[in-house]
């Protein structure tokens, strides 16, 4: 089994331990408000040659994708912008037809996805700090009114494109650590250009069990949080994910 995929939309892609995932490194330009500060500081607490890997990421990235989750190399990573495409796959396989597509859609809409995102972001803070207030008890929590007023307040963590697809597209998960839940963590789900969950980065109830997802009562973030343009995304991708677009949308 080849350790690494040259593929023609995501470059070089090395595998995971078990094979079952591939990864690359890219720099997210319009994630800024969530880049970690000081790059040349974190790349200097590097030893070699992870110090070296990290500041030409570009050409390392099989060395990266062994020590990605050590602290910190992934610190001096996301001070630089840099993070984590991972890619669903059979063990041993490579990227869908389908995954090439949503990253293409996601390179070229890139800007007005992430400003998509960055709203229902500072939406579902405003909303959790109301719902929720003893998450954000002891600290100075902001107002939420920007995203630069948030970025400082939450970890930005890469993203992640599944296998089960709607339409020739598949759902993108961001990956998220929020200071008022480090334990639980946060993650979204995107399809095209539009976030459909906010919730715990424990399993997307969404794509393991969509009819439980439209039924709950007791979510924080469902589907009467959603904007119209984020609900006719969802119906599109329940009517492709195979259920009927109209059922508790």
């Amino acid at each position: 089994m080849s350790p690494s995929v040259d593929h023609p939309a995501f470059g070089p892609l090395f595998r995971d331990a078990d094979g079952s995932a591939l990864v690359t490194f890219r720099r997210f330009p319009f994630m800024r408000p969530f880049w970690y500060p000081g790059p040349d500081a974190a790349i200097a607490l590097l030893d070699e040659p992870e110090r070296q890997w990290v500041r030409d990421w570009e050409r390392n990235g099989a060395g990266l994708a062994r020590v990605r989750r050590h602290s910190d190399v992934h610190s001096a990573l996301q001070a630089l912008g840099v993070y984590e495409v991972g890619v669903d796959v059979e063990k041993g396989g490579g990227p869908s037809s389908s995954q090439a597509e949503t990253y293409r859609l996601f390179l070229d809409r890139e800007e007005a996805i992430c400003g998509n995102v960055f709203d229902a972001l500072l939406r579902y803070y405003r909303h959790a700090r109301a719902a929720l207030p003893d998450w954000f008890e002891g600290d100075e929590y902001p107002e939420g009114r920007t995203i630069e007023e948030l970025g400082p307040w939450v970890s930005f963590d890469g993203i992640q494109l599944g296998r089960g697809e709607s339409h020739g597209l598949v759902p993108v998960g961001l990956a998220w650590e929020p200071a008022w839940d480090r334990e639980h963590k946060l993650a979204m789900v995107l399809y095209r250009d539009q976030v459909l969950e906010i919730g715990p980065a424990c399993g997307s109830m969404l794509l393991l069990c969509p009819e439980e997802y439209l039924t709950a009562s007791d979510l924080l973030w469902g589907p009467d949080q959603l904007t119209d343009a984020e609900r006719s995304a969802l119906g599109d991708f329940l009517d492709g994910y195979g259920l009927d677009p109209r059922y508790g949308v």
